[in-house]
């Protein structure tokens, strides 16, 4: 990474290169965000439809920057230092070499491995309502089944990013996740004997869920696209155990809800949701490190955008909205 940054106290900053490509993805593409908001008040009035057209793109470019937010929160941005270069963005000024940064205290790293810790949780829970609703019910909607496997795959993708990108160490790792065969059995076990038909059903369709595989397809490749790589991250066993050895030890000796291990859906076998969403967004022609003002091919490909992203995206956690973005009315 060429780009030096600098404390607001003067001093030279060592960040992490993970860390800087994140800060710059958020400014960029608030940058970007700026730019179609001003765009589709002062190019479109009076074409509802392509006013409503916007209204639906920039919707979809503030949540997909919440996402993003939330990524770098995961591993250990501070929470003003993201609100800074959101706001360096906003008012128009790209990223650049030698930055400010304001000076930020320390990450709570206990707090970082305890939010982690609740995504290693829910890949238990996701495996543990896998085998038991096939236990109950038999064969799943394919589609249903292939949208649940591919989330088990892109959350502990996920979960091994940012342990990677925190540099969890070897008994942080035992914390976080069991490598007692007996013990995770037992776990899994008992979440699979704890559901009633109506809430394991419940839960199956909350995990089935297209929306949430896309938002959790965003989430990762703002990991992966700021350089994490998920094979530096296997190799530096940072990366918990597989869906496929996780419903391995669900399925053992002294489990009655059997499954077959082997008849996990490969996300790479078929066509990916993330895919989709990744070709819809590449067609814009937007990029957050390339600047499009003006680009009159970005500003009809954005428009379009707007209809190629599927509905019923979940929100993001919320995140507040700066002083700037409130008086041009932008609604992250």
């Amino acid at each position: 990474m060429s780009d030096r940054l600098w404390s607001s106290s003067g001093a030279g900053l060592a960040i992490p290169a993970v860390r800087v490509q994140m800060l710059r993805a958020i400014q960029n593409f608030t940058v970007q965000i700026s730019n179609a908001e001003n765009r589709a008040r002062h190019a479109n009035q009076g074409d509802a439809d392509l006013t409503a057209a916007w209204r639906r793109q920039l919707w979809h470019l503030n949540w997909s920057r919440q996402l993003v937010r939330e990524q770098a929160t995961a591993i250990g941005i501070a929470q003003h230092t993201i609100d800074h270069v959101q706001a360096c963005g906003t008012d128009g000024l790209r990223w650049r070499g030698n930055q400010v940064i304001p000076d930020a205290a320390a990450a709570d790293r206990v707090g970082l491995l305890a939010r982690l810790g609740t995504q290693v949780d829910q890949l238990e829970d996701m495996v543990a309502v896998r085998a038991a609703h096939n236990h109950r019910f038999g064969a799943a909607d394919p589609d249903q089944q292939s949208f649940f496997d591919a989330r088990m795959t892109v959350l502990r993708n996920r979960i091994g990013a940012v342990a990677h990108a925190l540099e969890i160490t070897s008994s942080e790792r035992e914390q976080l996740w069991s490598t007692d065969g007996t013990g995770l059995r037992q776990t899994l076990q008992a979440r699979m004997h704890g559901y009633d038909n109506d809430t394991l059903t419940a839960r199956w369709l909350e995990y089935a869920s297209l929306p949430q595989l896309l938002a959790d397809e965003l989430r990762l490749a703002a990991l992966t696209s700021s350089g994490i790589s998920l094979a530096h991250a296997h190799a530096a066993g940072h990366m918990p155990p597989s869906p496929h050895q996780l419903i391995a030890v669900a399925a053992s000796p002294g489990n009655t809800a059997r499954t077959d291990a082997t008849t996990l859906t490969d996300p790479d076998s078929s066509r990916s949701a993330g895919v989709a969403i990744g070709q819809a967004i590449d067609a814009t022609g937007i990029d957050t490190d390339t600047d499009t003002t003006g680009d009159t091919a970005a500003h009809v490909d954005a428009v379009a955008l707007g209809d190629r992203l599927p509905t019923g995206l979940p929100l993001a956690p919320h995140q507040p909205a700066s002083q700037v973005d409130t008086e041009r009315g932008i609604e992250p």
